[in-house]
């Protein structure tokens, strides 16, 4: 960590039937002593260090927020400032001597919101079926985990960031008790929790303190600068009725009036920058996070760590939603829904309609909701995700794979793959009730799927993920998974039959890699 010390519980749980399925949440915190800064007021006093016996059975609380996201993302524990804890499954509780590999989950959902409470990321299904221990971590988020107050005496920004990095170093120094590894930690996680791991890469605090990355769909490759996170600042403090940046009056915003004071917070009409998704997320403030994460070239410390990197197919369906039914009645009407729609995207709107023209020639049966939704997905995450494999390749060192996540589910008519498919089959958590527009349920996958290919994905996919943590290398004894190179870019195809393709990048989408 930058500043300040960290305090932790001893590790000890109870087990009730070690016999059955074993499941152990252990809650973590840091206490004070950790950075403060603006409106990140201490939680709590310090305490003794308990040498009890403590049941390990449920949820830390979440970092307060706003989520509307659907049920399966959505954490029913209450939310609180004081919400540093971690969640640890193993298959081996017992047994200090096994020394399984450590896969530690950072949940997406930008910066703003999210946890690692949600049903989703239950990581039972995943310890058992891969061997592995599974951690899950809850950190401070939006405005109380990433405002950026320079003139603070102690940490001035990214202290969200800084809560990652503690929990890395509680995982080193504790996780040999659940039987885990802690020279074998791999950082994973999805859409803003790709984002964070690509920033920990960038940061002195978060390097060497794992040694393996997987970034789903969360090519995150820049952060804010300061001048831009300043004027968000600004605004805040403006909306409080504040005097310039106070900050020993923000410590005294009540948590509810801060948060409310936060929400849809935007500089220009739009988030602070392309790839925040929102204004609060982490500064490159030449301290705690020194330089741009992945811009213009990847971080030094990325070259000792194998990496996957991937996206989904349709990834900005997600955002679109019902409305991709909406008549697009023109090239003007479709330009602006793929600018709107188009979020991660640093390409210039004045360039977008070459592009089309491009993509219509590549695909000329395409209707224009298949162009808006291809052409927003691949202006973002797809290029996002291509650049930093590229990079990764170019800086040399440990091996990267590419893969691309083609699954269809049955919601919106059975034709799309949105952002967040891959998670049931990463987690193997393949009974999740209703999602997205009601039609991805139980009894519909059921039937877009009766051979029950989708379980098979399932176990793939966990294969891949958990092989990788266990050696570096995704492959299989049926799923031979190639590194991925600038010239054959052996690519990944995750779907009914599973596959890999050489992904040379078509005319359209070499010139999307041109702009920005």
């Amino acid at each position: 960590m930058a500043t300040g010390t960290e305090q932790t519980v001893p590790v000890v749980g109870r087990v009730e039937d070690w016999r059955a399925d074993f499941r152990l949440r252990w809650l973590f915190r840091r206490f004070r002593g950790g950075p403060q800064s603006g409106c990140h007021r201490p939680v709590s006093s310090p305490r003794r260090i308990e040498r009890s016996v403590r049941d390990a059975f449920e949820l830390g609380p979440q970092s307060p927020q706003f989520n509307t996201d659907l049920p399966p993302w959505c954490d029913p524990s209450p939310q609180s400032e004081d919400c540093l804890c971690l969640n640890v499954w193993t298959p081996n509780p017992f047994d200090k001597g096994v020394h399984l590999p450590v896969m530690l989950w950072i949940h997406g959902g930008g910066f703003v919101y999210g946890s690692a409470g949600a049903p989703m990321y239950d990581g039972h299904n995943l310890s058992k079926t891969g061997n592995v221990v599974v951690v899950s971590v809850n950190h401070r988020l939006n405005v109380f985990g990433y405002l950026y107050l320079p003139q603070s005496t102690e940490a001035s920004a990214n202290v969200g960031q800084l809560d990652l990095a503690a929990a890395l170093q509680w995982i080193h120094d504790n996780i040999e008790h659940f039987g885990g590894n802690p020279n074998n930690i791999t950082a994973f996680g999805q859409s803003g929790g790709g984002g964070k791991i690509n920033a920990l890469m960038a940061m002195p605090a978060g390097a060497g303190r794992f040694q393996k990355a997987i970034i789903q769909s969360g090519s995150l490759l820049t952060a804010q600068e300061p001048p831009e996170a300043l004027d968000n600042t600004d605004q805040l403090c403006r909306r409080l009725g504040l005097k310039g940046r106070d900050v020993t009056a923000l410590k005294k915003v009540p948590a509810s009036k801060l948060l409310a004071a936060s929400k849809d917070l935007r500089i220009g009409g739009r988030p602070a920058h392309p790839g925040a998704l929102t204004s609060f997320s982490p500064v490159a403030d030449g301290e705690v996070l020194p330089r741009q994460p992945w811009a213009p070239s990847a971080p030094d410390a990325s070259r000792g760590i194998p990496m996957i990197i991937g996206s989904n197919l349709d990834e900005t369906m997600f955002l679109i939603g019902y409305s991709v039914s909406d008549p697009i009645p023109d090239d003007r009407a479709l330009l602006d829904r793929i600018e709107r729609s188009a979020i991660l995207s640093e390409v210039p709107g004045s360039d977008l309609r070459r592009l089309l023209s491009l993509y219509r020639q590549e695909a000329p049966g395409d209707s224009n909701a298949q162009l808006l939704v291809r052409i927003s997905t691949d202006l973002g995450f797809w290029r996002n995700a291509i650049l930093q494999t590229t990079r990764k390749v170019e800086a040399g060192g440990a091996p990267v794979f590419m893969y691309q996540f083609d699954w269809k589910t049955p919601c919106f008519g059975g034709e799309w793959t949105p952002h967040g498919d891959e998670l049931p089959f990463v987690f193997d958590i393949m009974k999740y009730g209703s999602i997205w527009d009601g039609s991805d349920s139980e009894a519909m996958r059921f039937a877009a799927d009766p051979d029950g290919d989708r379980f098979r994905l399932a176990h793939q996919v966990v294969s891949a993920w958990t092989n990788f943590a266990r050696s570096g290398d995704p492959s299989s004894a049926d799923l031979r998974w190639p590194a991925y190179d600038s010239t054959a870019r052996a690519t990944m195809i995750f779907d009914h039959q599973s596959h890999i393709v050489n992904a040379i990048p078509t005319p359209a989408r070499s010139e999307l890699l041109k702009l920005g």
